[in-house]
């Protein structure tokens, strides 16, 4: 009986250079669609800015006027921390800036003085005065005035406690730097504020937009240069969005380079932490690529 090893390894090498063949001829990964239509990134949409807002000091945690889901506007107070003190200092600061008895009582005197060295000087002309008795009159007015512009001091220095009272109130106070929605609230009234956070805020409008392009595309991408973004799982329309950001460096294991888009969400109708696909216009030759990390 014949043997049939050769026929079986002709066989097996037969479908081994197959399958070799296929895979010199496949595609690149980095030059076909990974999902949606072919020639479209996939991408993610993630807040603008995402804000963990602290205290500028320390002390006991008040009150938080705002919860999960809240939106806020930039300088909203959103939580404040125990004031008794600094709320006291400012009473007291601001009743001696309303003090006028001191200033009054000295240009009462400057004025007094001035008429009196004005008679001391008629005499004088007349010389029917003695010397001493004029000097005593131009001294006696220096002296009031002094005493005046050391009311005015007094006065200018009351102001300025207050307005030192007014900031150490308000380093209490916990404001809102952007316009967002209240994503996380960390800590409660009663809590003692040592370097940490309190709230966590996004800025939903406008959205961020990140994907990774092939290299083979690079240089054909610029800053303004236009890109319609579909969110995946919600059966919206796709929607305008302009590159603001294109990094210099290309990722060698991948060979993709990352591209930062913003879109508008005036309505704030989209929802952060989106999937996405994203074509861009004006031109650019379109290649898949893989999907957009989170930085």
């Amino acid at each position: 009986m014949k043997s049939r090893v050769p026929t079986v390894t002709i066989a097996l090498l037969g479908v081994f250079g197959a399958l070799a063949l296929g895979v010199l001829l496949a595609p690149h990964p980095a030059a076909t669609a990974t999902s949606g239509e072919a020639g479209d990134l996939q991408c993610l949409i993630e807040p603008q800015r995402v804000v963990r807002l602290g205290s500028a000091v320390e002390g006991l945690l008040d009150s938080v006027n705002v919860d999960r889901g809240a939106r806020v506007k930039k300088g909203d107070v959103v939580a404040t921390l125990e004031s008794g003190a600094e709320k006291t200092s400012l009473d007291l600061a601001r009743e001696r800036a309303r003090l006028r008895g001191q200033l009054a009582e000295a240009q009462a005197r400057v004025d007094f003085s001035q008429r009196d060295l004005a008679r001391y000087e008629k005499l004088r002309a007349q010389d029917i005065v003695a010397e001493r008795l004029y000097d005593e009159a131009k001294t006696n007015l220096k002296r009031s005035s002094a005493d005046l512009e050391a009311a005015h001091e007094s006065l200018t220095l009351a102001k300025l406690e207050v307005d030192h009272s007014e900031a150490l109130l308000e380093r209490r106070r916990v404001r809102a730097p952007i316009d967002g929605v209240v994503t996380r609230r960390l800590l409660q009234p009663g809590e003692y504020v040592n370097n940490k956070e309190i709230l966590e805020i996004a800025q939903l409008d406008p959205l961020r937009v990140e994907v990774l392009v092939p290299a083979a595309l690079y240089g054909q991408i610029h800053v303004g240069t236009e890109a319609m973004v579909t969110p995946e799982d919600l059966g919206t329309k796709p929607q305008a969005a302009l590159v603001t950001v294109v990094d210099p460096l290309i990722d060698a294991a991948s060979s993709t380079f990352g591209v930062r888009l913003e879109l508008p969400n005036v309505a704030r109708s989209l929802p952060a932490g989106l999937r996405c696909r994203l074509r861009f216009l004006t031109g650019v030759a379109q290649a898949g690529a893989p999907a957009a990390q989170a930085p």
